[in-house]
């Protein structure tokens, strides 16, 4: 547990003994980070995730879950592809312009569901243990997105990904952004421009020990930068300590962990430390000795590489003819 070598005794074991003999504690129960380490390292298979959860739950519902929504679906034109790009996304510009410019080059029609920043997965809400708050934030959402008529979900947001993926029961599919991205690589879709750099990327908690898409993001990569090893990467990947799972620890313990997380990664043998998570990149740049970016924005510079040289190309030949007449 990576809150433990910070100074927070929180780990299974503690959080167990404490339901066992009826003293559970509101540290234990909230003080996690939910990003499923220890699950993946417990030898005996307990979810202890998955029990913090539930007991979230007991005593947190809210009596007074009535919403008025503000955001309707305001076109329902048929699309192939609709973008959500999620309440993080939202913080980080550079993600939501690098998905416009692979939208825009993939040749499918599509339209951003969330353009006005007013809609929500759900998911905070039911990491607080509100569950009649975020179902009826589901059901809001979900009827907005059926309603949208389109062909795929894309979403940048791993949380909102796993969300919509267990959560929502779409009539459609779902796929986190890098696997979009792989997708329009492998199709030709969209193209890729190999550069002269080094990087390590980073295993979001949700994508990766959460939704198991591990190959993906590093097929992207690979295609255009040279992917270096990271011993703590896949189900051993490290919390970028961001979580939303967590709300007893305070912002300097999370800087504090995602600190610890670059040292073990050994970030600073690459140019840039690639992620695919809108969090896990606020967290790691205000820490990180290295620039962080988002897969998505690795794969619009690709795009931007190939086609600039190409377009420089064409008018340096309109000069020459113009010269000659």
């Amino acid at each position: 547990c990576q809150l433990a070598a910070v100074g927070n005794p929180i780990q299974p074991v503690y959080y167990l003994r404490s339901l066992r003999y009826q003293k559970p504690h509101e540290n234990l129960t909230e003080n996690c980070l939910l990003c499923g380490r220890c699950v993946e390292a417990c030898p005996v298979g307990i979810f202890s995730t998955d029990i913090r959860r539930h007991e979230r739950t007991l005593g947190h519902e809210m009596s007074n879950t009535h919403y008025a929504f503000k955001y309707q679906l305001k076109n329902n034109t048929p699309i192939e592809v609709l973008y959500f790009a999620g309440c993080m996304t939202h913080l980080v510009p550079a993600i939501k312009k690098s998905m416009t410019s692979i939208l825009d080059h993939s040749g499918y029609s599509w339209r951003m569901l969330d353009a006005d920043e007013e809609i929500c997965c759900g998911r905070p809400l039911l990491l607080a243990g509100q569950i009649t708050a975020a179902n009826k934030v589901i059901m809001h959402t979900r009827s907005l997105i059926e309603n949208s008529h389109a062909q795929l979900l894309v979403t940048s947001c791993p949380i909102c990904f796993k969300t919509f993926s267990e959560n929502y029961r779409l009539s459609i599919p779902v796929v986190h952004h890098s696997q979009f991205i792989n997708m329009l690589q492998q199709e030709h879709r969209i193209p890729v421009h190999r550069r002269n750099i080094s990087v390590k990327y980073h295993d979001p908690c949700e994508l990766g020990r959460g939704m198991h898409v591990y190959d993906e993001p590093r097929s992207v990569i690979n295609r255009i930068a040279h992917l270096q090893p990271n011993v703590h990467e896949k189900a051993k990947s490290l919390c970028c300590g961001g979580s939303l799972g967590n709300t007893y620890i305070d912002m300097e313990t999370k800087l504090q962990l995602a600190d610890q997380a670059l040292q073990q990664m050994e970030v600073q043998s690459a140019d840039y430390l690639i992620t695919a998570c809108p969090l896990c990149l606020k967290t790691f740049s205000s820490v990180s000795p290295i620039a962080v970016k988002d897969i998505a924005e690795l794969a619009a510079e690709s795009i931007k590489d190939t086609i600039v040289p190409f377009v420089k190309v064409i008018e340096e030949n309109k000069s020459a003819t113009f010269a000659e007449k």
